[in-house]
């Protein structure tokens, strides 16, 4: 059965009037019972393995230098000396997956 799209087809299906909030009641009155009992927990914030672990991460690589300077001065000692080689076909490989976002 195919509906127009004119809006002339089936009517639409009223979802206010399904079963109105059984379960959102249950669930107010045990958070209102949880909050008068003595003792009840605060509201908090917990952290999941891997938000722990992307925290480690950036510290770790907050902590290595921006700039690799024994890496630096290797490629100046050789451009200095003219033994320095740029690899066009790697050098092009990489433009491409970077363009690409495949780093």
């Amino acid at each position: 059965m195919a509906d127009k799209i004119n809006g002339l087809g089936r009517p639409p299906v009223d979802i206010s009037r399904s079963q109105p909030g059984a379960v959102g009641k249950a669930g107010d009155a045990n958070r209102a019972a949880a909050a008068t009992q003595p003792g009840a927990p605060d509201d908090g914030v917990s952290i999941t393995n891997t938000a722990t672990n992307l925290q480690r991460i950036e510290a770790k690589l907050a902590a290595l230098p921006e700039i690799d300077e024994r890496r630096v001065e290797e490629i100046r000692q050789q451009v200095e000396s003219g033994t320095y080689r740029i690899n066009a076909e790697r050098l092009a490989d990489r433009l491409i997956r970077a363009e690409l976002g495949l780093l």
